[in-house]
C-alpha cells in the first residue's frame, strides 16, 4: 500500500534545507554588510539579488568575502556566485 505521509516527508526536508540555506544568506549578508532587509532568491548555486540598486551595489563591493562567509559557516552550500 503507498503511503502518503511517506511520500510527503521527502519535501519537508527540501524546505527544511532550503530556509536554513536563506538564514545563512541572511546571516552572512548582515554581518560582512549591514543589510538587514534584502530579497534574494537561489538558483543553481546562484545568489540572485531582487532589491534596490544601492544595496546590491554594497554586496557587490563585498562579494567575496560574503561568498567567504557562507563558505566557512555552510560548506554544504555550494554557492559560487551573486547576481
Amino acid at each position: 500500500m503507498f503511503n502518503v505521509a511517506d511520500y510527503f516527508k521527502k519535501f519537508s526536508k527540501i524546505e527544511e534545507t532550503t530556509l536554513t540555506l536563506n538564514g545563512f544568506i541572511r546571516k552572512a549578508l548582515k554581518e560582512v554588510c549591514g543589510i538587514d532587509t534584502a530579497s534574494f532568491e537561489v538558483k543553481k548555486g546562484v545568489i540572485i539579488l531582487k532589491t534596490n540598486s544601492i544595496v546590491k551595489s554594497i554586496v557587490f563591493m563585498k562579494k567575496k568575502e560574503v561568498l567567504e562567509h557562507l563558505s566557512k559557516t555552510s560548506p554544504s552550500s555550494k554557492i559560487s556566485d551573486i547576481r
